[in-house]
């Protein structure tokens, strides 16, 4: 019986070497690799230059941090942007990482953060009702205000109570993620930073990220601001964050009502936050 974990409908077929884009079974048969993935798909299999290479390497040093200096790194870096398009490359494990980082991580810990529906008047996103007339409510944090705003149609609580994770990701992406330039900030400040855009706006987030960094407090997050936050040790730069996030929430009027909730939030950030931190 295998040990391995059943995650896999595994075919009765094994291979013990390969050679460019052919594999070759267990039983002698050869076979053209369609499925070829990882370091495979673009180089084959057994390539003579990447042997090479690696076998040099593994010499020296196997693995070392992107938080230091990697002059092999570098130096193959030049060679692409002088060769493409791009003006810098980022190397990371999978396309998704390079994309979007931390960008889904933030999604699904948001959406546990945010209730479904509500009409609560008392919440300062619901008085302004969706600027079409009609009473202001929120679906998944979406206050119906923002949601007209970003469809372009009104939001009667009708279309507000339909709404769904899927609808309202887009306009979490675009009105708060990119609006704080996340993905250009390290991880676990990012979504850190991204959550209090949600819940404050991208202006007051940013000012106290700028704040923090002793950057210019304008509320933009620009070339300055990221170059401050770049000379932050990331886990202290995290806690004065969450510390003087508390203290917004503190000076609120509505702490009162909402606050032990608030609180609840940024501490559960500043967890999240931290984890992505470590890596």
């Amino acid at each position: 019986m295998s040990a391995l974990a059943k995650n896999y409908n595994r075919r009765k077929i094994s291979f013990n070497h390969g050679k460019g884009s052919f594999l070759y079974s267990t039983n002698g048969k050869k076979y053209l690799d369609f499925v070829q993935g990882i370091a495979v798909n673009s180089l084959g299999h057994a390539n003579q230059h990447l042997i090479k290479a690696i076998n040099k390497q593994s010499k020296k040093l196997w693995h070392v941090s992107n938080a230091f200096i990697i002059p092999e790194g570098e130096k193959l870096a030049k060679r692409l942007t002088k060769k493409t398009f791009a003006d810098c490359v980022i190397f990371q494990n999978i396309g998704a990482e390079a994309m979007k980082r931390n960008w889904g991580a933030f999604f699904d810990m948001l959406i546990a953060h945010e209730g479904t529906f509500t009409d609560d008047q008392r919440d300062s996103g619901n008085k302004k009702g969706d600027g079409h007339g009609n009473t202001g409510s929120t679906m998944l944090g979406v206050t119906a205000y923002n949601w007209a705003k970003f469809s372009g149609k009104p939001a009667p609580i009708e279309v507000m109570k339909q709404l769904t994770v899927d609808d309202v990701m887009p306009l979490y992406k675009s009105n708060y993620w990119d609006a704080i330039k996340a993905d250009d900030l390290p991880s676990g400040v990012d979504v850190s930073c991204a959550d209090l855009c949600v819940n404050a706006g991208p202006s007051r987030a940013s000012k106290i990220l700028q704040k923090v960094i002793g950057a210019k407090a304008d509320g933009k997050i620009g070339p300055q601001s990221l170059a401050a936050v770049s000379l932050q040790e990331p886990k202290d730069l995290l806690q004065k964050y969450y510390d003087e996030r508390e203290r917004f929430y503190r000076s609120l009027k509505d702490y009162k009502i909402y606050g032990n909730g608030w609180s609840r939030r940024n501490k559960e950030t500043l967890h999240k936050a931290l984890e992505l931190a470590d890596g």
